[in-house]
């Protein structure tokens, strides 16, 4: 009976707290987890905006704060080694981007600030270790490498330095032009270690190689990485063929050129004719910075048109109508030729009521010197041809001509204004070599 007493005592002292009372308690607990959570996200929210103001305004103060507010937060630590090393104190600067990257050494970015700090402090084997860490973290990412053949390059590691960034440049092509660059002012300016150095395996990259030949006068060299290519965008033809064009290479020029697929009649012909388009078959090109037509852009004066009515041969001719002073000379296309070379031009021409004081007719001149001398012309145009009259030119080409302009011009009218009026046909141009 004594035990029994005692139980029922003690029951009633120790009596289990209520389910009001667990409740409150969870409750508590979780209000407690909430409130810790946010006063966290509170100061990583307020850590990341001074580290943001901090990177973009480079201010101390705020960079301070920054790591104060979140003293573990690896971008604070990185946005205030970046203002330490703007402000040239390294030191510090270092030992914030180790920081940074042992509170998140997964970060591939991390390691690659810490080894471009490495390197700024001249630790060149630091820098490395950061620099391969970097790379290992995040092996498809063109930086790092990038960054890390830099590295091994100026510490005379210069293949390894250049396998590492030809694989940055694979993943970025907008390093390629560095990387050829850097291959070219090592290699004592030599095509083919360049080459070697770059090991061009794609056609952008033989496409590049080539513009950057024909930019150092390397003409043959830059020709036969277009040909390495093996068809190339449309706008990195024209702009080879741009660089050749002014480096005066002009055959290489006109073979990139030709590779558009638009050479017309200098295809199988091209052993009796070098004038493209010579019968006006095709459709006139006003942009044509190559070797086919280039009528004047001077709309106000002169209307250069295809007609078909009443064509010398084919089709259609090419029509000039005269209602103003245009300049001269209106109409021009580049033709190859031999140096030491006798020519024959012919073609067909008629006129309507053309009045001028300067009247029209066709030229040559040689297109390599920065004046271009006139080789030969033709008679000026009359008045009233009566129907088609041909007109036959013969020339001999200089010593280091390669190729020459052949142009629709004007007689110079002893200054000031100078109109014309009227219509010329033109059809039929053709050189040939003079037997």
């Amino acid at each position: 009976m004594r035990t029994e007493e005692l139980t029922n005592a003690a029951s009633k002292v120790f009596k289990p707290p209520s389910s009001r009372w667990l409740r409150f308690a969870l409750a508590l607990l979780v209000a407690a987890v909430c409130l810790w959570a946010m006063v966290g996200a509170w100061r990583a929210g307020a850590s990341r905006l001074l580290t943001y103001h901090a990177r973009a305004a480079r201010l101390l103060a705020q960079a301070d704060e920054a790591v104060e507010t979140a003293p573990h937060d690896p971008e604070a630590r990185s946005a205030r080694a970046l203002v330490l090393l703007n402000n040239r104190d390294l030191a510090a600067a270092l030992a914030e981007y180790e920081r940074a990257a042992a509170l998140r050494p997964r970060d591939y970015l991390l390691w690659l600030e810490l080894g471009r700090a490495r390197d700024r402090a001249n630790d060149a084997a630091g820098a490395l270790a950061a620099m391969e860490q970097s790379a290992r973290l995040a092996p498809a990412y063109a930086q790092p490498r990038w960054h890390l053949g830099n590295v091994l390059f100026r510490a005379g590691r210069f293949e390894e330095g250049f396998v590492e960034m030809r694989r940055a440049a694979f993943g970025d092509a907008s390093l390629l032009p560095g990387l050829i660059d850097l291959a070219w002012n090592v290699s004592g300016d030599d095509p083919a270690v360049v080459e070697q150095l770059i090991q061009p395996e794609r056609a952008s990259w033989h496409t590049a190689l080539a513009k950057y030949f024909a930019g150092r006068g390397r003409a043959a060299e830059a020709l036969a990485q277009f040909r390495a290519a093996g068809g190339i965008r449309e706008e990195d033809r024209q702009a080879l063929v741009k660089e050749l064009l002014a480096a005066r290479r002009y055959a290489e020029a006109y073979e990139v050129w030709a590779a558009k697929g638009g050479a017309g009649d200098r295809g199988a012909g091209a052993e009796s004719s070098r004038v493209h388009d010579g019968g006006f078959a095709d459709r006139m090109a006003r942009d044509n910075s190559g070797f086919g037509w280039r009528p004047a852009q001077d709309a106000d004066a002169l209307r250069i048109s295809l007609d078909k009515t009443a064509p010398r041969s084919g089709a259609q001719s090419l029509r000039v109508d005269f209602n103003g002073s245009p300049g001269s000379p209106m109409l021009t296309q580049l033709i190859v030729v031999a140096p030491e070379t006798r020519y024959r031009l012919s073609f067909g021409a008629r006129t309507e009521d053309v009045v001028t004081g300067g009247p029209p007719f066709v030229g040559v001149s040689d297109a390599g010197g920065e004046q271009q001398v006139t080789l030969a012309r033709s008679e000026s145009f009359e008045k009233n041809s009566g129907g088609w009259r041909e007109y036959t030119v013969e020339f001999t080409t200089g010593k280091t001509t390669s190729a020459v302009v052949l142009s629709l011009a004007r007689e110079d009218c002893g200054g000031g204004p100078c109109p014309i009026f009227g219509r010329l046909w033109l059809d039929d141009f053709e050189i040939r070599e003079a037997k």
